[in-house]
C-alpha cells in the first residue's frame, strides 16, 4: 500500500523525447528515425522510374517494395476468397477482415480496431490531441484526412503535401488506470536543442 500511495505520481507520467529535424521541423521518436529522414535532405534517394510516379525513397528496399505496386503481378493469394495482392503486407491486412476479430479495444468507449495504430489515432479524439496543423490558418486536426478536407474546402488547396504534420509540445497526460496497456502515459517533449 505504501508503494502505491507514495510513488503513484511517478507511475502516472512517462516522458518520451522527440528528435526534431532542424531543416523541416519533422519529429521522430528515435535518433535512427531522424538520421534516416536526414538522408532525404542530403539528396540520398532512389527515385521510382515509372513515368507518372517519381516517388523518392531513402533506401533500395523501400523502392523495390514500392515498384511492385506498379506491377500487374499479384503473387500473394488469399486462400479464403481467392483475392490476390502484390504485397504480402496487403494480404496480411486483408486476412484480418476474414478473421472478424478486432483485437484492439478502446477502454473509454468500447470501439474496437484491427490495427493498433488506428486505436492510437482514435485515442487522440478522447484526449484532445490534434497533431495535424494547417499551415495557412493554424487550425488543428486529429487526422490527416481531416486536414486534407479542410485544405480543399477552406484554403483552396487541392493537394496537400505528403506528411504535412506537425508534432507540437504535447502536454496531455493519461491515467494508467484508465488506459492500462493500450496507450502509454506520456508527455511528449520537443527538446531539439539538447539532443539533436
Amino acid at each position: 500500500m505504501h508503494m502505491k500511495q507514495k510513488h503513484y505520481h511517478t507511475l502516472k507520467k512517462k516522458v518520451v523525447k522527440l528528435y526534431t529535424c532542424k531543416l523541416c521541423k519533422r519529429s521522430f521518436r528515435s535518433r535512427y528515425g531522424l538520421s534516416y529522414h536526414l538522408k532525404r535532405h542530403q539528396g540520398i534517394s532512389h527515385t521510382c522510374p515509372f513515368e507518372n510516379c517519381r516517388k523518392r525513397f531513402t533506401n533500395k528496399q523501400s523502392l523495390k517494395k514500392h515498384r511492385s505496386i506498379h506491377s500487374n503481378e499479384r503473387k500473394h493469394l488469399c486462400n479464403i476468397c481467392g483475392k490476390t495482392f502484390n504485397l504480402i503486407d496487403s494480404l496480411n491486412y486483408h486476412l484480418k477482415a476474414h478473421s472478424g476479430g478486432r483485437m484492439h479495444l478502446c477502454a473509454q468507449c468500447g470501439k474496437s480496431f484491427k490495427q493498433a495504430c488506428h486505436l492510437k489515432v482514435h485515442m487522440w479524439k478522447h484526449t484532445g490531441i490534434k497533431p495535424y496543423l494547417c499551415s495557412s490558418c493554424g487550425r488543428e486536426y486529429t487526422t490527416g484526412d481531416q486536414l486534407k478536407r479542410h485544405h480543399r474546402k477552406y484554403c483552396g488547396i487541392g493537394r496537400v503535401p505528403p506528411k504535412q504534420r506537425r508534432r507540437r509540445n504535447l502536454t496531455a497526460t493519461f491515467s494508467t488506470e484508465d488506459f492500462e496497456d493500450q496507450i502509454k502515459s506520456e508527455t511528449i517533449l520537443n527538446d531539439n536543442e539538447d539532443d539533436n
